[in-house]
């Protein structure tokens, strides 16, 4: 982690890295799939994507 801190100030790139880090940590082997990957309406893109991926569940990280 320290290397994408010095390689980047972008919050967007620290944020997937660290997510990586603590699934991998958790022994997670699922894929990651970015919301752009889509075309989804703006307001429903939540919606969108879980349909689009036929996915159950979702990981969120809390706001601060």
């Amino acid at each position: 982690m320290v290397d994408e801190f010095a390689a980047t100030d972008r919050t967007a790139v620290i944020a997937e890295a660290s997510t990586r880090l603590i699934l991998e940590l958790l022994g997670w082997r699922g894929r990651m799939i970015r919301s752009s990957e889509f075309t989804v309406r703006a307001s429903l893109r939540l919606a969108d994507l879980a349909m689009t991926t036929k996915t159950r569940a979702y990981l969120c990280a809390p706001a601060v």
